[in-house]
């Protein structure tokens, strides 16, 4: 009785260990296996030639490795437009806004490890750190902004009357034309109204190379009739655009008859049409824009100024004109004055 007990306890140890065993080595085939892959993967990574190994340089700021969210878009911004019966009136008109959100793609451990493989000289803690910054690219390209795509001009009733403000709904990147000219930009006015009218308003876009004092401005503007609830209403258009300062000469067109003829200078019955560019000046001086008044001049050199006074220029005004002669249908003689040149005075 005693042997046969003792040969069951023998044969119990002896399955237990042979279970053990078995487990132990399928346990550790399959930790060869994994491992086996793993080596094979930075292996591969390792002997492949320069252009195809993983840069660190490129993960980090490759594209692919992060999801841009947004990068023009349009926030709120409140504008007061004036008083109304219930309180003021606080409209949301918008503004185009460059602000990427970036996040980056998770990576696993074997990725973590390949690109530490491909890139062995940089330290693993410098790397874990580089990765956990964000990324900032640039909203739009080197030569587009962030502007309007469609704008709304909403008509409000205050106490002191209808006012009119334009409204930004959407923004995009768009890219800027080789040079200074007019673009299309388009306003809704009356919307949501049996009156709603689309108008092309323009923009004004492109380089300017002649400086940097020098910007792509509205050098012409027109008027366009559109059909309103109270008839037609006239709205303001860019027309053409140039290179000019901050203050600058704009195109303004009058249209006279002359009734002068031009053989004998004498009145005529057929007049002809003059068309005059009067000009006009638009923009803002830069409040630290100075200029030296003198007082007290040297009584045997007016040249030679003794004292001056320093003034700010804050005004854009006419500082040249030109007179243009005409007659009226009763033969007498009239003038007009055209601006030819704009400055800050």
């Amino acid at each position: 009785m005693f042997r046969l007990r003792e040969l069951f306890s023998v044969i119990f140890l002896l399955f237990s260990f042979s279970a053990t065993i078995g487990f132990s080595v399928s346990k550790l085939r399959r930790l060869d296996n994994n491992k086996a892959m793993e080596d094979t993967m930075l292996t591969e990574i390792s002997e492949s030639s320069t252009s195809e190994r993983i840069r660190l340089d490129s993960w980090l700021n490759h594209p692919s490795a992060i999801n841009i969210k947004s990068c023009c878009e349009r926030v709120p911004k409140k504008y007061f437009v004036g008083q109304g019966l219930d309180g003021e009136i606080l409209v949301d008109i918008g503004q185009c806004r460059q602000s990427c959100s970036t996040k980056r793609t998770k990576i696993n451990r074997k990725e973590f490890e390949a690109i530490l493989k491909a890139n062995y000289s940089v330290d693993p803690v410098e790397l874990f750190l580089a990765m956990q910054r964000d990324i900032s690219p640039k909203s739009c390209g080197d030569d587009s902004h962030c502007l309007p795509t469609r704008t709304v001009v909403e008509r409000h009733m205050t106490m002191s009357g209808m006012q009119e403000v334009a409204v930004i709904e959407d923004c995009s990147c768009l890219s800027d034309p080789e040079l200074c000219h007019r673009v299309e930009e388009r306003a809704i006015h009356f919307p949501g109204t049996p009156f709603e009218t689309s108008v092309d308003v323009g923009r004004c876009s492109g380089p300017c190379s002649s400086g940097n004092s020098l910007r792509c401005r509205s050098t012409r503007n027109k008027t366009v009739a559109i059909a309103g609830p109270n008839g037609d209403t006239c709205v303001e258009v860019i027309d053409k655009c140039g290179c000019a300062s901050s203050c600058y000469r704009a195109s303004s067109m009058e249209h006279i008859y002359d009734f002068v003829s031009p053989m004998d200078d004498e009145t005529t019955d057929s007049p002809v049409i003059k068309v005059v560019d009067v000009g006009k000046c638009v923009g803002e001086c830069n409040t630290s824009h100075h200029k030296e008044h003198c007082v007290l001049r040297d009584k045997d050199d007016s040249s030679k100024c003794l004292m001056s006074l320093t003034r700010r220029e804050n005004n854009c005004v006419p500082l040249g004109f030109q007179l243009h002669h005409f007659r009226n249908k009763n033969g007498t003689a009239k003038s007009m004055l055209s601006i030819t040149d704009c400055g800050c005075q």
